[in-house]
């Protein structure tokens, strides 16, 4: 089976489509992944075939440059803007490449934001899949759902279901005018719906979350299939390996802080408001920020010449260092919380957009997460929250829910199942 994938943003997005790709590729598959060329030599690493795709562009100079790509309220519209349609014309011009050689693919697996590998697929009429990587993004009407703009809605409540509605206009409306222009520049004939088209329908819509996490619910895609985590960052490497290994070895173990790829990017000066937070509880801290260490100068003006025994680095293998730390304040992300709930690990959840509030609300009906949105921390604020995970109870559940992920299938190898489900119908 030929099959291309295409992927969008940044390593949260990216190891999952390695996770998938890279188990189709151990069965024999012919396997190509596209993304931006920052992540060649990731890609190469895990030994699979890459395609680069649009300029060169680190996530710390996209996020830094655009720091309002973390907002709940602007981030949608730069998103689209900065990440999404500068990839149309490359994604629409390669595929109908691949579709006209000798080697046309017999599957494209796309992120939900690669639009234009979906119109293409429809065009040729080719089996076409998206790897949904949050619950959020199905939508779900008989599931309940946070987003940092408009709080919790709940299936049950009138005032609930009427605002969804609006959401859900309102998203079609204006996401509808914005890419239709785009489906005319590639000679395509204008539609509706299209971002409740990508992400409820293809082929295949595969949701690489638990069960556990968020199970199957009334409404959910008609080809939907829950595949459970797909988990990859065994091609990572931690920086100053040798320093990470002798803090971690020299005392209790810390608590882990880390805002991931682009939050760090976008929002300076927490990782020394959760350092304070820390000493206050007696509590030795490891930082993992790509976008530098903390201030010193801060955190000696917030603590004085007494600081905890701190560690920094910017980059380490999730999957090695969480089991090693006490628990673990992150962002959201669906990849970091993938993590943190596999290791075991109660969870601070310093929320800003997009699914991070609905991820952490998950976690937190599992009983093994406090959430806190991150434009309104301060070292009080975390200590609070801090003190409210660390504790017997938490700790069990969070034991508990490590256990049961453990018997779960790994979801990539779920999710390559069903591709090759698709390869044998059409057969």
């Amino acid at each position: 089976m030929r099959t291309i994938f295409i992927t969008v943003g940044s390593h949260g997005d990216v190891n999952p489509f390695m996770a998938v790709a890279g188990a189709l590729h151990r069965r024999g598959h012919d396997v190509e992944l596209v993304a931006n060329p920052t992540f060649a030599d990731k890609v190469a690493s895990a030994g699979l075939r890459f395609c680069p795709m649009g300029e060169r562009a680190t996530m710390s100079e996209l996020f830094g440059r655009h720091p309002e790509m973390m907002s709940a309220w602007k981030g949608h519209d730069t998103i689209l803007e900065k990440l999404v349609l500068p990839t149309m014309e490359p994604i629409a011009k390669l595929l109908r490449e691949r579709f006209a050689s000798e080697r046309r693919p017999d599957l494209v697996v796309a992120h939900g934001g690669c639009f234009a590998a979906k119109w293409i697929c429809d065009e040729v009429r080719a089996p076409f899949a998206v790897l949904t990587l949050s619950p959020l993004n199905w939508f779900t009407d008989a599931d309940s759902m946070s987003d940092p703009r408009f709080g919790t809605l709940s299936p049950d409540r009138r005032l609930d279901r009427a605002a969804r509605g609006t959401v859900r206009w309102l998203v079609r409306a204006k996401t509808d005018r914005q890419l239709n222009p785009w489906r005319a520049r590639l000679n395509l004939q204008p539609t509706e719906r299209i971002v409740a088209d990508m992400f409820r329908g293809g082929t295949l819509n595969l949701g690489l979350w638990s069960p556990m996490f968020r199970p199957p619910r009334a409404g959910d895609p008609d080809t939907g299939i829950i595949c459970g985590f797909a988990r990859e960052d065994r091609h990572d490497h931690a920086t100053n390996p040798d320093a990470l290994e002798q803090f971690l070895a020299s005392g209790p173990p810390p608590v882990l802080f880390t805002l991931g790829t682009a939050l760090s990017h976008s929002i300076r000066g927490v990782s020394e408001q959760a350092i304070a937070a820390c000493h206050r509880l007696g509590h030795r801290v490891l930082v993992i920020d790509a976008a530098g260490p903390p201030d010193e100068r801060v955190v000696r003006s917030e603590l004085g010449d007494a600081r905890p025994d701190a560690c920094h680095v910017a980059r380490a293998p999730f999957s090695q260092v969480f089991p090693r730390c006490s628990a673990v304040i992150h962002h959201g992300g669906i990849g970091t919380m993938a993590e943190a709930l596999s290791a075991g690990k109660p969870q601070l959840v310093m929320y800003a957009a997009y699914d991070q509030l609905d991820n952490a609300e998950r976690a937190r009906r599992l009983g093994v997460a406090e959430s806190l949105s991150v434009h309104r921390v301060s070292p009080e604020k975390i200590q609070t929250r801090l003190q409210m995970i660390l504790n017997e109870r938490v700790r069990r559940h969070a034991s508990l829910v490590a256990d049961l992920l453990r018997r779960e299938k790994d979801g990539a190898e779920v999710a390559a199942d069903a591709l090759e489900s698709i390869a044998a119908h059409r057969s």
